[in-house]
C-alpha cells in the first residue's frame, strides 16, 4: 500500500532514461510555451503604448505593468534560447535548463497573481492566473507531489490575495463569495488532475520507449556479437573484414580451434566449457587488439589482424589455454591465411585458414600456413563437389575391379568394384581423394548409385559376350543408407540389366553398422531376405565388432587390412586373426582377408584357414576389360565355385 502511494506521488527515483526523457519533453514543451508567452507579452507591451497615449491609466500603473510584462518576456526569451540550443545539440547542460524552467514557472505564477488580482478588484475575470498555472502545471511535467505543492501553494496565496485587502488598493474591497471559493476549489482539482494525467502519460511513454530502445540494442548486439563471448559473430566479421583489410598493410586471417574441448565439457559440464570459451575470448581480444576477433561457433575463433609477431602471440594464447587443465591439454590448432590477393572474399579467406587449421588434426603442431599445395587441394575439393553430377553424366566415373580368389586354388571367386574418377583436369583420382569429400558434402550416394549401375551394365555386357560370370561386390557407406533408398536402387539395377541378385554382393562397413545400428538393422534384414549376399567389411576397425556379429546376419566376414599390416611386427596380430577366423566358422560365416601383399601373409592365411584372399599380391584394381584380358590370357582362372 505504501509503495502504491509513493508511486502515485512520484516519490521514487527515476531511471536515468526516464529522467532524461521527461527532461527532453519539458525542453520541447518549453519551445512552444516560450513562443506563446513572447508573442502575448510583446502584444501586451505594444498595447501599453496605446494606453499611455490616451491617458486612461496612471503612470504608476503603466510602469508596474510594463515591468511585469518585460520580466516575463525576458524569462521566456532566455528559456527559448536555451531550449533551441539544447535540441540542436549545441548546449549539453541539463541542469541549467531545469533551473531556467523553474525560474520561468515562478515568474509565470507571480505574473498571473499580480495581473489577475488587479482584474478581480475591478470585477473582471482572472484568466491570466489560470492561464499561467495551466502553462506551468500542464505543459511542463512535474512529479505528482511537486504539482500538488505548486498548485496548492499558488491557489492558496492567490485566494488570500483576493480575499484580503491590501493597503493602496484602488477599488473598494469585496470578500470572495461562496461561489468563488467553490470555483477556486474546482479549478484547483481540474488543473491538478490534468497535470497528473500529463505526468503519468509521459512517464508511460518514456518507459515504453526505453523498453523499445533496449530491445533494439539487444537485437543490434545479437546481429553483431556472439551472445556468449561478446566477440563479433560470424556474419558481422564477414561483413566488416573487407573494410578492415583495406586499412591493414599485411593482413592475416587466423582460424583457431581448441583441442579436446569435448573432453573438457564432459569433465566440467557446459557451464565450465562456456567459462573456458569466455576466458579464451577475453585473452584473444587482449592479444589481438589491433584487429577484429570473432567466434564462428562452438570452439572456433577467427581473427583478422596485422601480420606482426603472430606466432609469439599465438604461443601466449596456447599457454593460457593449456593452463586450464594440464591433463586434458586444451591447447590450440591455428591455421593462417596471408591475404596477398585483394580480390579474395573474407569468406574464402576464412575457409582457407580453416583448411590449414584442419590439416593439424593428427599432429601436435600449433601453427600452419595455407600454401599452394593446400590451395590446389582446396580447389580440387570444391571441384569434386561441384562436378560430381557432370562426371557421372560424362562418363568420367569409372568402375575398377579387384579380384578376390579362393585361398585353396587361387581361382577368382568374385571381384570388388571400386570407383575411380578419370577427370580431364585433374587426371585419374583415387577414391581416397574424392570419396571423403563426397561423404562430407552428402554427395556420396550419387557416386555409389552410379558405380552400381556401371557394374551391373558391365556384368550384363560380358555375360552377353559369353564370358564367365563373376560375382561383383559393391560398397555402401552409412551416408548411402541415409541419403537414398538402397534396396530400391539395387532392385532397379538388377531388373534393368537382368542380373541375378546372388551375383551382386553387398559390402557394408563395420563402422557404418555401429554408427547407425537402429536404422540399418531392418534394411540389412530386408536385403538378406531379398537374396543379396551380405559382407561385413573392415571387420576389426571399430569398437563394437562382436556386437555386430551378434545382432546382424552376414554371409562373409572381411578382415580389415590393418591386421595384416602389423603381422610381421606384432605377434598378437596372428593370434587375433586365427581366433577371429575360428569364431567366424563357428557362427557360419565365410572369411576373406583384404590387404594381402606378400607371400608370407598369403601362406599364413592359408595355414589358419582363411577362405578367400584379396590384395595387391593377388591383383590390383583394374578396368573390366583388363580383368577379362588377364582371364583370357590365363593369368586368372574363374572358379566354378562362386558362392
Amino acid at each position: 500500500m505504501i509503495e502504491k502511494i509513493r508511486e502515485y506521488l512520484g516519490l521514487y527515483k527515476h531511471t536515468e532514461y526516464e529522467r532524461n526523457y521527461l527532461d527532453d519533453t519539458n525542453t520541447s514543451a518549453s519551445v512552444y510555451m516560450s513562443v506563446v508567452v513572447i508573442v502575448l507579452e510583446t502584444w501586451m507591451i505594444l498595447r501599453l503604448i496605446g494606453v499611455a497615449a490616451d491617458g486612461s491609466r496612471t503612470a504608476e500603473w503603466i510602469i508596474s505593468h510594463f515591468i511585469a510584462y518585460f520580466i516575463l518576456w525576458v524569462s521566456a526569451v532566455a528559456v527559448l534560447a536555451y531550449s533551441i540550443g539544447f535540441l540542436m545539440g549545441k548546449i549539453k547542460n541539463r541542469t541549467a535548463g531545469r533551473i531556467m524552467r523553474i525560474i520561468l514557472s515562478i515568474v509565470c505564477v507571480i505574473f498571473g497573481m499580480y495581473i489577475s488580482r488587479h482584474d478581480y478588484m475591478k470585477g473582471e475575470q482572472i484568466l491570466t492566473f489560470l492561464t499561467m498555472l495551466v502553462f506551468v502545471a500542464c505543459i511542463f511535467t512535474w512529479r505528482p507531489i511537486v504539482s500538488l505543492l505548486i498548485l496548492t501553494l499558488s491557489y492558496g496565496i492567490f485566494y488570500l490575495l483576493i480575499d484580503n485587502p491590501i493597503a493602496g488598493d484602488e477599488m473598494p474591497f469585496v470578500h470572495a463569495s461562496t461561489a468563488t471559493r467553490i470555483n477556486f476549489f474546482i479549478m484547483w482539482i481540474s488543473v491538478l488532475m490534468v497535470s497528473l494525467s500529463v505526468y503519468f502519460q509521459r512517464l508511460a511513454e518514456g518507459r515504453k520507449t526505453e523498453r523499445l530502445e533496449q530491445a533494439n540494442k539487444r537485437l543490434n548486439r545479437l546481429v553483431k556479437t556472439d551472445d556468449l563471448t561478446g566477440l563479433a559473430n560470424k556474419h558481422y566479421f564477414i561483413r566488416e573484414a573487407a573494410r578492415l583489410c583495406e586499412k591493414l598493410d599485411d593482413p592475416v586471417y587466423l582460424y583457431i580451434n581448441l583441442n579436446n574441448f569435448r573432453s573438457y565439457n564432459e569433465k566440467y559440464g557446459f557451464s565450465g566449457g562456456n567459462g573456458l570459451l569466455k576466458d579464451i575470448a577475453a585473452e584473444l581480444s587482449s592479444l589481438f587488439n589491433d584487429g577484429l576477433c570473432a567466434r564462428f561457433g562452438e570452439d572456433h575463433f577467427v581473427v583478422l589482424c596485422e601480420n606482426k609477431d603472430i606466432e609469439n602471440r599465438l604461443k601466449g594464447l596456447n599457454e593460457f589455454a593449456l593452463l586450464r587443465d594440464v591433463m586434458i591439454k586444451t591447447g590450440l590448432r591455428v591455421g593462417a591465411f596471408y591475404k596477398k590477393k585483394r580480390d579474395i572474399t573474407p569468406q574464402a579467406a576464412c575457409d582457407n585458414a580453416r583448411h590449414a587449421c584442419d590439416s593439424l588434426k593428427k599432429t601436435e603442431n600449433l601453427f600452419c600456413v595455407y600454401d599452394e599445395k593446400m590451395e590446389l587441394e582446396q580447389r580440387r575439393r570444391q571441384y569434386i563437389v561441384n562436378n560430381i553430377d557432370n562426371a557421372i553424366k560424362s562418363g568420367y566415373i569409372k568402375a575398377y575391379y579387384q579380384p578376390v580368389v579362393w585361398t585353396s586354388d587361387k581361382k577368382i571367386c568374385s571381384a570388388e568394384v571400386l570407383a575411380r574418377w578419370d577427370d580431364p583436369e585433374f587426371g585419374l583420382m583415387s577414391p581416397g581423394v574424392f570419396v571423403p569429400v563426397l561423404e562430407e558434402y552428402n554427395q556420396i550416394h550419387k557416386l555409389d548409385a552410379a558405380i552400381i549401375d556401371i557394374a551391373c551394365a558391365d556384368m550384363r555386357r560380358y555375360a552377353d559376350m559369353g564370358a564367365p560370370l563373376i560375382p561383383f561386390s559393391v560398397n555402401f557407406s552409412r551416408r548411402d543408407f541415409e541419403l537414398m533408398d538402397v534396396p530400391a536402387v539395387l532392385d532397379k539395377c538388377v531388373k534393368k540389366y537382368g542380373i541375378k541378385k546372388e551375383l551382386l554382393h553387398i559390402e557394408i562397413t563395420e563402422s557404418a553398422i555401429t554408427d547407425s545400428e537402429d536404422m540399418l538393422q531392418s534394411i540389412v534384414a530386408s536385403l538378406k531376405a531379398q537374396g543379396y549376399p551380405l559382407w561385413l567389411d573392415d571387420f576389426g576397425s571399430g569398437y563394437s565388432s562382436l556386437n555386430v556379429l551378434k545382432d546382424f546376419s552376414f554371409d562373409v566376414l572381411k578382415l580389415d587390412m590393418k591386421f595384416l599390416s602389423s603381422l610381421g611386427t606384432n605377434t598378437k596380430s596372428g593370434v587375433i586373426i586365427d581366433s577371429v577366423l575360428k569364431m567366424a566358422r563357428q557362427i557360419g560365416m565365410h572369411t576373406l582377408s583384404e590387404g594381402v601383399e606378400t607371400t608370407e601373409e598369403m601362406d599364413f592365411l592359408e595355414n589358419i584357414g582363411c577362405e578367400r584372399l584379396q590384395g595387391y599380391l593377388i591383383g590390383r584394381p583394374m578396368p573390366i576389360e583388363q580383368l577379362f584380358e588377364q582371364i583370357d590370357e590365363g593369368k586368372f582362372c574363374v572358379s566354378d565355385k562362386l558362392i
